[in-house]
């Protein structure tokens, strides 16, 4: 940070630390786990307050896949749905068709869960989750489709009646 006006300059932090800089540039390293807003006052040599203002640090957390998408058996021509469960913060989805890592087929939106489109044969579906801090993906998941149940011929119910 540059600093204008006379110094020595005071500068204090909304968190409690306090710095008295000499010059006209300084900085300062934090280590926060969680994001925050700091307030910071800047007084000069002559105990004139020059400025105020507020710095917000956003903290990412690493995404992590809690809980794998899971296989879906669906009904031949139905729609499949899949979800994962991850942890971290400010995440992104971005869900594929086909094999695990190849990005060239992307569905969906950026959302947890996924619906596809009518399945008529087995499919792997697989998400990857992404932040500030990189991204991770999941398992691949099949969409398995089968065949409606068929009567048997001859088993027709009857109704019995009784006199």
């Amino acid at each position: 940070m540059t600093l204008t006006g006379t110094p020595p300059f005071t500068l204090v932090w909304s968190d409690g630390v306090s710095q008295v800089v000499t010059g006209t540039t300084t900085s300062r390293v934090l280590t926060p786990d969680s994001s925050s807003t700091l307030t910071l006052n800047v007084g000069d040599r002559g105990c004139n307050n020059l400025a105020s203002s507020s710095v917000k640090i956003a903290v990412d957390i690493a995404a992590a896949i809690n809980v794998q998408p899971q296989d879906a058996r669906v009904l031949s021509g139905s729609e499949a749905s899949f979800s994962v469960d991850a942890g971290g913060t400010n995440l992104h989805y971005a869900w594929f068709r086909g094999a695990l890592n190849d990005t060239s087929k992307p569905v969906g939106g950026d959302s947890p869960a996924l619906k596809t489109g009518p399945i008529t044969s087995t499919e792997s579906y697989w998400v990857r989750v992404s932040n500030g801090c990189g991204n991770v993906s999941s398992s691949a998941a099949l969409a398995i489709p089968v065949a409606p149940r068929r009567r048997a011929a001859g088993h027709e119910s009857t109704a019995s009646h009784h006199r």
